[in-house]
């Protein structure tokens, strides 16, 4: 007879409403996941957890298992707040360690149905959306992997002190507890007592190569208690930094690193979906919201970080990172505006795997990276990486692999690395293109404006974030509106994506906008220059970055360099998609407002560009920055645009003269003699 149990470390079903029908190869077992509220970041809405269940009687058998309501319910009761991907499959475990992908998985309706080809092999078998893993076997990890490691691998300081009381008797690596936190209730069910563990890489046989101390840099995971998948990760990214590869070598040459591997224990034991079960103040309930807060009353802020005040020492970090999982894609990191490390990290990453790594957007403020990047960690980095189609295990380890390449890349003093005695280096990807778009251009006849040109193509559409840049000399369009389009994409509601040059009513100035779902303010977002800020007949690098959201603040000018906007529209709706529509250069799709000037470039990216990047396409040019660029265009033949120039004038000034001479790419020669008084 087959059997659902919930009641191990980790269980996330509710067994009220499970229940198996059946029996043998024809057994129904109908999972239900448990609902946790959520009164931080989901403003009081209760989601689905991670649903993880036990199942006995299975020797030999293989039962259809069914995770009911996954896609029609609301947001309130969704799964993580989206849908289940038709790519995705469930998958199943022996130990609750070793995780297999069930052969098939498919959605009827709301439900999710998983089965295997094969009977299972034991009598009892662990099921999950994906990987998990229990606070008890990352305890068990760590053991082996000290077991391994001895000369490298130790307890972090913070549990050195630390000595765990009877509550933590069951759990294994004992020594490398560094706090503990308190029971918790999750509905009917205690949570009891969990470890904070700490360890640490320090590699004393590799002195820095430029002598003093190891600075200290800094692992996490689990911070989120259902992103199961981050843990594997991150076991990754240690076993790859303890390898005898020369990036690993580097890495543990200039670093002590203390690593948390666990940071949310009560959350994960209870099989919870961000938080733990029990509040902090104002119904504080999640760490990576609230992680640079003090006085939170949550215990998975303030044990971590006690830990690594003692791990520290008083030193600042050097880089960081911590890592979440996702369920929309399997390879990606916050890349903050502003912030050049976290760009440069994602590009060498990119470099070094060989796979895309999409690009999450800008960090929140209480972000476990932003705390630790107030501590001097740069990079600080969340990574958020999932499994939406099948991932394997190997895919895992190198991506593991290529963090550390890049973190070694990073490192300053990383060309004089120390010898490695015999090493076996690890296979390296091939270095990622750049994503350039080389589909064939669609030109428009000579006879209008040879330099047109449409691009078609998924990779260009419904960008959430973009960044567009042009070196253009801009001239007033003789006659029409005065609307001369650098770019431009059509909405579905007809309204464009769209970066011009505007004359319409004086001087020339800058704007961008996109197309809302709104009907009341269909063109909200835009941002506007001040008239005269673009210069009549001067050569200059025109663009912006757009970020996604609704507001103008979302939208960056860029006049040569980033410029404020005077006049401004916010959003309303959502930002309308905009797939199925060419990308138009230097028109727009009707081809009745072309660009009127001269035009040597232009270049799109599908990420916001930070300000020291912008500064330098505009001084190398867009190959300065391939990282996420997916349009480049040069004008080879571009057909000069005369200047009109005003010719030499003088004057008197008082108590001396001037004469100035303006040259023909609209610079002026200024003379002054001046009496010194």
């Amino acid at each position: 007879m087959i059997q659902i149990h919930g009641d191990y470390e980790r269980a996330s079903v509710s067994l009220g409403y499970s229940s198996v029908s059946g029996d043998g190869d024809t057994a129904v077992v109908e999972l239900a996941p448990g609902l946790q509220a959520s009164n931080d970041v989901s403003g009081g809405e209760r989601r689905w957890l991670e649903f993880g269940a036990k199942l006995s009687g299975v020797m030999g058998l293989r039962p259809l298992v069914r995770v009911a309501n996954v896609t029609d319910y609301p947001q309130e009761f969704g799964y993580h707040g989206a849908p289940w991907q038709g790519t995705r499959r469930g998958m199943w475990s022996v130990d609750g360690e070793r995780w297999l992908y069930f052969d098939s998985t498919r959605v009827v309706g709301s439900t999710v149905e998983m089965r295997n080809n094969s009977p299972f092999p034991a009598d009892t078998i662990y099921v999950g959306r994906g990987r998990q893993m229990s606070v008890s076997a990352c305890g068990r990890w760590l053991e082996r992997l000290a077991a391994a490691h001895p000369a490298i691998v130790q307890p972090a300081p913070s549990a050195i002190a630390f000595a765990p009381g009877a509550a933590l008797a069951a759990f294994p690596a004992q020594q490398f507890i560094a706090g503990e936190f308190a029971p918790q209730q999750a509905g009917t069910r205690t949570i009891p007592a969990t470890p904070f563990y700490a360890g640490q890489i320090n590699d004393t046989s590799l002195t820095p190569a430029g002598g003093g101390p190891k600075r200290v840099a800094v692992l996490v995971s689990g911070v989120h208690a259902g992103e199961d998948h981050a843990n594997y990760v991150l076991q990754a990214i240690i076993q790859a930094a303890l390898a005898e590869t020369p990036a690993a070598r580097t890495v543990r040459r200039e670093f002590r690193i203390p690593f948390y591997p666990m940071w949310n224990g009560p959350g994960r034991a209870g099989g919870g979906w961000r938080g733990s079960f029990t509040l902090g103040v104002n119904g504080e309930d999640d760490a990576n919201r609230h992680c640079n807060e003090s006085g939170t009353g949550l215990q998975i802020v303030d044990i971590p970080k006690a830990a690594m005040a003692i791990d520290r020492a008083g030193a600042p970090v050097a880089w960081a990172i911590d890592s979440h999982g996702t369920y929309g894609s399997k390879w990606a990191t916050f890349v903050d505006a502003g912030v050049p490390s976290s760009g440069a990290f994602r590009a060498q990453l990119a470099a070094a795997f060989g796979q895309q790594i999409v690009d999450e957007g800008d960090s929140h403020p209480g972000f476990v990276s932003e705390y630790l990047r107030s501590l001097g960690a740069s990079p600080s980095i969340t990574i958020e990486t999932g499994d939406p189609s099948p991932v394997t295990d190997a895919e895992i380890a190198a991506f593991g692999v290529a963090v550390v390449s890049a973190l070694a890349a990073m490192t300053a003093g990383a060309a004089a690395p120390a010898p490695a005695p015999a090493p076996i280096p690890a296979p390296t990807p091939p270095p990622a293109p750049v994503s350039v778009v080389t589909r064939p251009t669609i030109q428009v006849s000579a006879a209008d404006n040879p330099r047109h040109a449409k691009y078609d193509g998924s990779d260009l559409d419904n960008l959430a974030a973009m960044t567009v840049l042009a070196r253009v000399r801009p001239v007033a369009p003789a006659g029409g509106n005065g609307l001369s389009y650098i770019f431009g994409k059509r909405a579905a509601n007809g309204q464009p994506k769209r970066l011009m040059v505007d004359y319409a009513n004086g001087a020339a100035r800058l704007t961008f906008g996109s197309a809302t779902t709104s009907a009341l303010c269909p063109w909200g977002p835009v941002a506007s220059s001040a008239r005269g800020s673009v210069v009549d007949g001067a050569l200059a690098m025109l663009g912006a970055t757009y970020d996604g959201g609704l507001t103008a603040s979302s939208i960056r000018l860029i006049v040569n360099t980033p410029v404020a906007a005077t006049e401004t529209t916010a959003g309303a709706g959502a930002v309308s998609p905009d797939a199925g529509s060419p990308l138009t250069l230097l028109n727009r799709q009707e081809l009745d407002r072309a660009f009127s000037g001269d035009a040597d470039w232009l270049a799109q990216w599908n990420r916001v560009l930070s300000p020291t990047e912008i500064d330098a396409v505009r001084t190398g040019g867009p190959d300065a920055v391939p990282s996420g660029r997916i349009v480049y265009r040069q004008w080879a033949a571009a057909v000069p645009v005369p200047v009109p120039v005003l010719g030499a004038i003088s004057g008197a000034l008082t108590g001396g003269m001037f004469a100035a001479t303006q040259n023909a790419d609209g610079s002026w020669d200024v003379t002054i003699s001046a009496r010194v008084i």
